[in-house]
């Protein structure tokens, strides 16, 4: 083994940050701010956006940066064909992440065509095959997820959040707690 000073080593991989909040919490600010800490006042990033144009909203106050309006389908494949063309700028904001997993076109979307195709509108199929109709959806999010993992350069991810609720059981009664918010995202893209 070799032991070099830590002064010494070199990243080779850029950071992936996942930003979660609700609607207008500040996320695509927040990502914004640091992308912009990221490269420099002169230095420039992109920003992937599915919001519908909210981030040009923002246009003059982080100058320079560039802009991709991501439409539907929002599936796995769009999404990678997308940080593929960004890999060259040195941050890239995707806001946001949620519609890969709920948006239309995206990973729900995708196992919800696959029940249909695999049950042929059998409710008692469709409960059975629930399962495995996420076979498609998961691998199509696992290679993105491999792609996004190993990405060259500085990735900040967007996700809206959602309150949840869960039931619990005190003194044989089931209560209503609050369990905060939730990123809206496949369960282990955290």
């Amino acid at each position: 083994y070799t032991i070099r000073p830590s002064l010494e080593v070199q990243f080779t991989k850029a950071p992936t940050i996942a930003l979660a909040g609700p609607t207008g919490s500040g996320k695509t600010e927040s990502a914004m701010r640091v992308a912009r800490g990221y490269v420099g006042s002169s230095g420039k990033f992109l920003v992937i956006d599915t919001e519908e144009k909210r981030a040009l909203y923002k246009k003059e106050r982080y100058q320079p940066w560039d802009w991709m309006d991501l439409q539907p389908p929002f599936s796995p494949e769009r999404y990678t064909e997308a940080l593929d063309a960004g890999k060259d700028y040195q941050a890239v904001v995707l806001d946001s992440g949620s519609h890969e997993y709920a948006g239309e076109g995206g990973c729900q979307d995708m196992h919800d065509a696959a029940l249909e195709r695999m049950a042929k509108g059998d409710l008692a199929k469709m409960e059975r095959l629930s399962a495995p109709a996420w076979k498609e959806p998961k691998l199509a999010h696992k290679k993105m997820m491999s792609r996004l993992i190993r990405y060259p350069t500085l990735l900040i991810v967007c996700l809206r959040a959602e309150p949840k609720i869960k039931f619990v059981k005190v003194e044989g009664k089931t209560q209503i707690v609050d369990a905060g918010y939730q990123p809206i995202c496949e369960r282990m893209f955290m």
